[in-house]
C-alpha cells in the first residue's frame, strides 16, 4: 500500500486564539515564499501535493 498523501497537522490546546493565529499566519508566509515547500521537500523527498496547500 501507497501512502499517497502525507496530511500534516499541529496540535493546539483549547483556548489559545493567539497561537493558533500566529501558527496560521507562519504557515501562509512561508506557503506563498516556499520556505514550507523547502522544508518538506527536505524531509519527504517530494513537494507539499497541490490538494493539500488547497485545504
Amino acid at each position: 500500500m501507497t501512502l499517497t498523501v502525507f496530511d500534516l497537522a499541529i496540535g493546539l490546546q483549547k483556548n489559545q486564539p493567539e497561537l493558533k493565529e500566529k501558527l496560521n499566519a507562519w504557515i501562509e508566509t512561508n506557503i506563498k515564499n516556499g520556505k514550507l515547500n523547502a522544508i518538506y521537500e527536505k524531509y519527504h523527498g517530494e513537494p507539499i501535493q497541490q490538494k493539500i496547500l488547497n485545504q
